[in-house]
């Protein structure tokens, strides 16, 4: 016999992210891509007061910041991250998780200082630092101006944590090819217009059951008329698992060119918010684009 889970919502997204007094507490496990753009939400609005005059509670990124959300996959819908909180507790807990896709915040935070940027090496063995280009003395002042903050809510490094930490702690260059991670750039702005999802991914129709217990607050289906049409079209929409969900579409990655060339992204990301989906770019590229 399968035991049925019966969740009442109490809320929206939106409140339940504008309640919440501290970022972390937003997370509701196997739920990323929702944890991710609730914390979007609660950024922007939080960016919105300031500006208004409502000075917010202090906080590494204070000032206006540039943010991101990256999904984490690959062809094989099979990636590994080191320091998840899934396998923390267990026996694995050196070992990665393997994910079939993971959601996380970039926060690009700009700085008038030159010397506030955060510099990280590890020495983990799991890891190897990939290889730095030589900097121009334009791009040295560029990366004094700026640094780069990764949000993951599944992870057990610090939250947020410097990108160069994160990078190296979590990713492993010493797997094959096919699980090399490839990461999916959508602008915040893009993420909280068009993502909607009504979780029936994580609902198993033949048992009635959810596969994981899901938020307590209403579905976030925010994007569903701006993207219906074109989720209604699309012949790769046709699983039913993500039926009333364009989850998928954020997640897949063998469906586009892979960027490769750090002046088209850099030429790509001033249009993110234009775009729906965003672009994909590898390891390498993403990290040499802020680090």
């Amino acid at each position: 016999m399968t035991s049925t889970t019966t969740t009442t919502t109490t809320t929206t997204a939106e409140l339940s992210a504008l309640s919440c007094t501290n970022d972390e507490d937003l997370r509701v496990p196997f739920y990323c891509e929702e944890n991710i753009w609730r914390l979007c939400y609660k950024r922007q609005e939080r960016q919105r007061r300031q500006g208004q005059g409502v000075q917010p509670q202090h906080n590494v990124n204070a000032n206006p910041d540039q943010d991101f959300v990256l999904f984490i996959s690959n062809a094989q819908k099979c990636c590994p991250i080191f320091h998840q909180k899934a396998t923390a507790s267990s026996s694995r807990r050196n070992q990665p998780c393997f994910w079939d896709y993971h959601v996380i915040l970039l926060s690009i935070h700009c700085s008038k200082t030159t010397n506030s940027i955060a510099t990280y090496r590890t020495t983990a063995s799991h890891t190897q630092t990939p290889p730095q280009k030589p900097q121009t003395q334009q791009q040295q002042q560029l990366l004094l101006q700026r640094q780069a903050w990764i949000y993951d809510f599944d992870s057990t490094l610090p939250f947020p944590c410097p990108f160069q930490q994160y990078i190296q702690e979590s990713f492993s260059y010493s797997f094959p090819l096919h699980l090399q991670p490839l990461f999916r750039i959508v602008s915040a702005n893009s993420y909280l217009q068009h993502f909607y999802s009504n979780r029936m991914h994580m609902y198993d129709t033949i048992t009635q059951a959810w596969l994981q217990t899901p938020p307590l607050y209403t579905c976030i289906m925010n994007g569903y008329n701006s993207t219906s049409s074109e989720y209604s079209t699309s012949s790769s929409h046709s699983s039913n698992v993500f039926q009333g969900s364009n989850l998928h579409l954020y997640h897949t990655m063998q469906d586009q060119h892979t960027m490769q060339h750090q002046t088209i992204i850099n030429q790509k990301l001033s249009l993110l918010d234009d775009s729906m989906y965003g672009l994909v770019v590898d390891l390498a590229t993403l990290y040499t684009t802020w680090v």
